[in-house]
């Protein structure tokens, strides 16, 4: 509960976050393309909120294009009941990431706050920068917080990289 009120007072949203979701991709040169949905309430994961997507052909100059993805999986996941929507959503992706969030929610009319989480130039632990609104957020490195954050991210990670890997496997044995 702290570190939901941590957040919710950090980003400034409304209210306490009670269920966030998280959305990551994975691939590998363009094939297997799958987007992942993890879910986390105020107990932990709600691994029944967890949710897979194929990803079909988005080409942009002849390569797969992170960006399009997430349009896809977004468009996907919001075009349908809107009692079943979160308080918040974490994605893992920088600015390309956040202006295509910000178009996919604009054109379905959707109004849920969203963070894109993008690690730092280095891609170190701890150096990630938050996309939100029209500004970008910092946190500590050690806080308590951008731990809470990363665990969020990784667990989506995590989510997406093993259901790859199962399309991939699967489509190896055709």
């Amino acid at each position: 509960q702290n570190l939901l009120l941590e957040l919710k007072e950090k980003f400034n949203l409304e209210k306490i976050p009670q269920k966030i979701e998280v959305y990551d991709n994975s691939h590998t040169f363009n094939t297997n393309a799958v987007g992942a949905l993890i879910s986390a309430g105020v107990n932990g994961f709600i691994k029944n909120g967890y949710r897979k997507f194929n990803i079909g052909k988005i080409d942009v100059g002849g390569k797969r294009d992170d960006t399009g993805m997430m349009v896809e999986v977004l468009t996907r996941r919001f075009s349908k009941d809107a009692s079943e929507f979160p308080d918040l959503i974490i994605i893992d992706g920088g600015k390309p990431q956040f202006s295509a969030a910000k178009m996919v929610f604009e054109k379905l009319n959707i109004n849920i706050p969203f963070i894109c989480m993008a690690k730092g130039e280095n891609r170190n632990a701890g150096d990630e920068k938050f996309f939100y609104k029209d500004e970008v957020i910092y946190l500590e490195k050690h806080s308590a917080l951008m731990h809470y954050l990363q665990r969020l991210r990784d667990e989506a990670h995590r989510f997406a990289i093993m259901t790859h890997r199962k399309k991939r496997e699967k489509n190896a044995l055709l």
